[in-house]
């Protein structure tokens, strides 16, 4: 079955992934390629808005000054957050990744027993917690150059999420899914160092399609203005509408005050 306007490539790379996620069970071997490219291989979502909170976004800022000054090395967290109608709002963090010790053979950015516990604190419906988060994002990073076993340096496709990469996020949205009946969107992200120009872009794995899709329009909250990425480069940002703003900003104080009356 063609899928969207997919490569041949990218196809038989969505039917592997596809095939492993047929059994919850995972596989010993990594899918290492990179056949999947996220702008001309999958369909662009651009009804959805993923919008970082500030404290989320300086989270994201630290992560990539990490990327800048410290190659061979890949950071990561989970972000959680809330729908909000079309916006995706990315409000907050605990507990960064495991990181690789920058040997290509070890993997990337490892997801942890107690990031684990912490998913299930942030996502299950419990008397204590009766409005859980229903927005994870997986978010890690790429460095510019990574190692092999023998330390020879390499130039990987960094600005592309690996086939295990994918594969990992759409394993979280079938198979991580709060006992509590709290259906969540799991998010992936991935912002590439890009020789200094870092790159941020966010895919989504829909069940029913057995495909991923795309997120292009990622937005951050700063001093109370929001700010749109320009995806292919961070720090050259778009101009948007005050408009839009005021759309995106209304949608997110009326999610915070009523926030704030649950919590008193």
């Amino acid at each position: 079955m063609v899928r969207f306007n997919m490569s041949a490539s990218a196809q038989s790379a969505l039917s592997e992934i596809t095939k492993r996620l047929k059994n919850k069970e995972v596989e010993d071997d990594l899918l290492t390629g990179h056949r999947i490219n996220h702008k001309t291989d999958l369909e662009q979502l651009q009804t959805a808005k993923v919008v970082f909170s500030e404290h989320a976004f300086k989270k994201l800022i630290d992560f990539m000054n990490k990327i800048i000054n410290n190659d061979f090395t890949e950071y990561g967290t989970y972000f959680y957050g809330k729908v909000l109608n079309n916006i995706l709002y990315i409000e907050g963090y605990l507990s960064d990744f495991a990181h690789s010790d920058g040997i290509y053979a070890s993997g990337a950015v490892d997801v942890t027993n107690k990031n684990l516990k912490e998913l299930e604190l942030m996502t299950e419906k419990t008397e204590e917690n009766p409005n859980p988060f229903n927005v994870v994002m997986h978010l890690h990073t790429h460095p510019d150059h990574i190692k092999d076993e023998n330390g020879n340096i390499i130039i990987p496709k960094s600005r592309l999420y690996s086939e295990n990469d994918l594969y990992s996020y759409a394993y979280q949205q079938k198979y991580l899914q709060p006992d509590s009946k709290n259906s969540v969107i799991f998010l992936g992200a991935l912002v590439s160092a890009n020789n200094g120009h870092p790159q941020i872009n966010c895919v989504y794995y829909d069940i029913t399609k057995e495909n991923f899709v795309n997120i292009p329009n990622i937005y951050y909250m700063y001093k109370n203005n929001v700010h749109k990425f320009n995806n292919n480069q961070i720090d050259n940002n778009i101009v948007i509408s005050e408009e839009e703003s005021q759309k995106i900003k209304s949608k997110i104080n009326i999610y915070k005050k009523n926030k704030n009356k649950e919590e008193k």
